[in-house]
């Protein structure tokens, strides 16, 4: 893979880098809670499932330190390397909030 050639491309790269992050995160978290991973509505106060949310990360990096479940991590990695590979489609959008969103990328991409 090249490396970034303009700030864009920069941009690009660090924000899939951390949607990924974000993503094997988010599954593994949901496969070692249940509670996380449930299709259902939840019917637990909004206060009630923060908490839930901060006590599933608090144990699972608990359990990180004691006995790293690698495993489990391979198999979200495997899992969320083929949905990014099936996934062919580009998100564009036309509206206003496109727009603003377009403005907004670009502005960070200056910064960068």
């Amino acid at each position: 893979m090249l490396a970034p050639q303009n700030a864009r491309e920069i941009f690009n790269h660090r924000h899939s880098s951390l949607r990924n992050a974000i993503e094997r995160v988010f599954g593994v978290l949901k496969k070692r809670f249940a509670i996380l991973g449930s299709g259902n509505e939840p019917f637990y106060s909004i206060c009630t499932q923060t908490d839930i949310a901060l006590a599933a990360c608090i144990l699972h990096n608990y359990l990180m330190g004691v006995n790293p479940d690698m495993e489990l991590i391979e198999e979200v990695d495997h899992e969320l390397y083929a949905s990014n590979e099936s996934y062919g489609g580009s998100l564009s959008n036309s509206t206003s909030e496109g727009r603003e969103i377009e403005d907004l990328r670009d502005n960070l991409v200056n910064v960068m």
